[in-house]
């Protein structure tokens, strides 16, 4: 959230470095994070809070890459068990809902997330793949997570990592915008 963060330069490093581009060319942010907080804040207060730290963060986004035009968000997977896990949930599952109260307030026009007009401060925030989900097939798409999965609850393994990685190529060859970029190549 902060632009002066040193974590900026890393971003840097990799741009300039083996990717040998700017800030100017990234056009499209695809977001992966969580809650790591470890607070006693709960829903929905908890997940206000992260809403408000990622719409932050998309202001900060549009002042470091000013022609970045989008971004996807994706909450991460559920956690299983470990309760010593930083990211257990609830956490993964309030970020969740953290996506989609920014998704919903930059379609209300809320104040801070306009992404169109002659000063956008915000790039479109739209939704990625959702990967989280319980144990049984979700109704809407058959996607479910299982602690198999996961080498120790939170982090994938081969298989999860194989569920996950197709779920996210066909999100990307199917989204209406995303089609547009990553399935002409």
């Amino acid at each position: 959230m902060n632009p002066d963060d040193p974590y900026w330069n890393h971003v840097t490093q990799i741009l300039t470095g083996g990717a040998h581009s700017s800030y100017r060319q990234v056009q499209i942010i695809y977001v992966e994070a969580d809650d790591s907080s470890k607070n006693n804040i709960v829903f929905p207060d908890r997940a206000i809070k992260v809403k408000q730290d990622l719409q932050e963060c998309f202001r900060v986004y549009k002042q470091k890459f000013p022609n970045v035009r989008i971004v996807y968000l994706l909450a991460r997977t559920r956690t299983f068990g470990n309760q010593e896990l930083f990211n257990r949930e609830p956490s993964p599952y309030y970020f969740g809902w953290a996506c989609k109260w920014a998704i919903e307030d930059q379609i209300n026009g809320v104040p801070g997330t306009q992404y169109k007009g002659k000063k956008p401060v915000s790039p479109l925030i739209t939704w990625g793949f959702y990967q989280w989900a319980d144990s049984l097939p979700r109704t809407t798409d058959s996607f479910y997570w299982r602690f198999s999965e996961t080498k120790d609850g939170l982090h994938a393994n081969d298989e999860g990592g194989d569920t996950l990685s197709t779920r996210f190529q066909n999100f990307l060859l199917t989204d209406k915008n995303a089609s547009l970029w990553y399935g002409a190549h």
